[in-house]
């Protein structure tokens, strides 16, 4: 699926709507978050700092191969695959909303999800 810069598709199965929508600018923040991750990610390979009793299949871990219990080394295709999602976005709905407002309903759900955060704390 091709998309330009602030597109959105709708994908229709039963019930269910699946919106993609795509943002350059999104998609430059996620090459540049992978990107700062690996660097840190290698740094630590590169100095030994990184062994298997301390990884997790968080975040840029996920990037690793195992070789035995000495060698760790990062698994390429694994990073090239995952570039391929960098800017899509994707909201699984119900409703008969235009897509249009469920993204926006989506965009501000951080107002109250920061609501609830005040509330339990204060």
């Amino acid at each position: 699926m091709e998309f330009s810069d602030k597109e959105s598709k709708n994908i229709k199965k039963d019930d269910l709507r699946l919106i993609v929508s795509y943002s350059a600018k999104r998609a430059k923040k996620n090459k540049f978050n992978r990107e700062r991750g690996l660097k840190r990610l290698k740094a630590q390979i590169k100095s030994g700092k990184l062994t298997k009793s301390n990884i997790n299949n968080r975040g840029y871990n996920k990037y690793l191969i195992f070789d035995g219990n000495v060698k760790i080394s990062l698994d390429e295709q694994k990073v090239e695959d995952d570039g391929k999602w960098d800017g899509l976005k994707g909201y699984l709905t119900n409703t008969e909303l235009s897509k249009e407002e469920i993204m926006e309903n989506y965009a501000n759900l951080w107002k109250i999800e920061e609501a609830f955060r005040i509330s339990k704390h204060d």
